[in-house]
């Protein structure tokens, strides 16, 4: 008959090695930050895309309205510790794209935004 001391003690390692681990995402936790695009431009903004560098396709499309005028909007949680590829489109798609490639998104902060200076330039920073 097992006793109600080995019990616990089996109850603590079971507890320790499973600790923090969700069952949903089969134990693995995936960092995030909130990812914002800033658009300091006076063109419109079509489309945001942001994918892990080195991969040949950019997935779907993050921005969630038609266009982007001037200002900020919040795009949704993007992955960190991770080298990423970011793109918009502007609009009409004829003005042209901007890229940035292989940036290191830090899980050290809590957000992460892309601020559009002109056609040809942009910053980040995290808050």
């Amino acid at each position: 008959m097992i006793s109600s001391r080995m019990i616990l003690v089996l109850a603590s390692i079971a507890s320790f090695t499973m600790g923090g681990c969700a069952p949903e995402d089969g134990g693995k936790k995936v960092k995030s930050v909130s990812f914002y695009v800033n658009n300091e431009t006076e063109m419109s903004i079509q489309n945001v895309f942001v994918s892990p560098s080195g991969d040949d396709d950019w997935g779907s499309d993050k921005l969630i309205l038609p266009t982007l005028g001037s200002g900020s909007i919040y795009i949704g949680e993007i992955d960190c510790d991770q080298r990423l590829d970011f793109r918009i489109d502007f609009f009409p798609t004829t003005v042209g794209e901007h890229k940035k490639y292989n940036f290191n998104n830090n899980c050290s902060n809590s957000s992460l935004t892309w601020t559009i200076i002109s056609i040809s330039q942009s910053t980040f920073s995290f808050n």
